[in-house]
């Protein structure tokens, strides 16, 4: 959870806010009693000389000691930690190639970047934004994006509202043809909305000068960045709490029927009943292993065979003790293919 907030902090921008929380939970942390092991970020000091790490909790005393001068020697370390652990997430939710490349301080600099942008997008600015939709204009293409079109369009209607009429027609004929494609029918307005230029407001296409176009448009830019590093548009926290939300009277419910029946449940990591979700709240597929029937977990995680077939760790383990003797091979219960345990890799949704 404390993660979580951390998380948000950073996504809104609150980059100093989010060292204060880190710095105070880990002190919170260092608190504890001295049998409370701290996590191994936060339970070790480094040695500037030589780059080796020095675990401190050997005893009680030196380990709240060490905690605490650990943080203060470097306060960036924690959210460096939580950044590492985004660029992690994204490469397990199949971005390997953001994930790969992307380092923490990298993450809050890419943050830095939005709410840069999204400051000029307030201020009727479109230059900054429209550089990172160029920079970025495949991977926007292949989403099938209208991001850069719709700067592109912002763009030529804040010459014609200035009456900049030829700069207007100049910079139609610069990027307008590489959206005929697809935008042609909205192409064809804009062009037309010139005749109007000196009445804009109420003209046919006064819609077109609409405020709400430039809000639309921080959302959009927002959004397609976030999809870029692999995240969500919206704040980690604000889903947590969305999905919280939505699930909680299902939950008492539940927990009222068992309450009546007498009954408890006790699978730890699994909830007593599907809770539907609306598809925005959807980031990945429920991976049920066709063999055991259950859901996948972090402790029984996917697994696929080289056939491609795929079952869960558990299901993998028992068909590899249930092979031949001397083999260590073991069949694939839906093709005739036969590999070893060790020939599986995990599969991420």
């Amino acid at each position: 959870m404390d993660k979580t907030i951390a998380l948000h902090f950073i996504r809104e921008g609150h980059f100093e806010l989010a060292e204060s929380f880190m710095r105070e939970v880990g002190m919170q942390i260092s608190q504890m009693e001295p049998d409370v092991y701290l996590p191994q970020s936060m339970s070790a000091s480094w040695d500037g000389a030589n780059g080796s790490e020095k675990p401190i909790h050997e005893d009680g005393d030196q380990q709240l000691d060490g905690a605490e001068q650990s943080m203060n020697e470097d306060l960036d370390r924690d959210i460096d930690m939580l950044a590492a652990s985004m660029t992690v997430e994204q490469s397990a939710n199949g971005n390997l190639q953001v994930g790969e490349h992307l380092t923490p301080w990298q993450v809050k600099e890419e943050f830095r970047e939005m709410y840069r942008i999204v400051e000029e997008l307030k201020e009727g600015r479109v230059t900054g934004a429209l550089i990172w939709a160029q920079s970025h204009r495949e991977a926007l293409r292949k989403k099938e994006s209208n991001l850069e079109f719709n700067l592109h369009n912002l763009q030529y209607m804040t010459y014609l509202q200035a009456n900049q009429t030829l700069d207007a027609l100049l910079y139609a004929r610069r990027w307008f043809p590489d959206f005929t494609a697809r935008h042609l029918p909205e192409i064809q307005r804009l062009l037309a909305a010139i005749c109007f230029t000196d009445r804009l407001a109420t003209s046919p296409y006064a819609d077109l000068v609409s405020n709400i176009h430039w809000q639309d448009i921080q959302h959009d830019f927002t959004k397609e960045f976030c999809s870029l590093l692999g995240m969500s548009a919206e704040s980690p926290l604000f889903v947590s709490v969305m999905v919280g939300t939505i699930a909680l009277p299902t939950i008492i419910k539940m927990a009222t029927i068992m309450k009546d029946k007498k009954t408890e449940w006790s699978q730890q990591d699994e909830l007593p009943v599907e809770i539907p979700l609306p598809e925005n709240l959807r980031y990945h597929s429920i991976f049920a292993c066709p063999v055991s029937k259950e859901q996948a977990t972090e402790e029984n995680p996917p697994m696929m065979m080289p056939c491609g077939h795929v079952i869960c760790k558990e299901s993998l383990s028992k068909l590899g003790k249930g092979s031949r003797r001397n083999s260590s091979k073991f069949k694939c219960p839906y093709c005739p293919s036969e590999s070893t345990p060790n020939q599986a890799v995990r599969v991420y949704f």
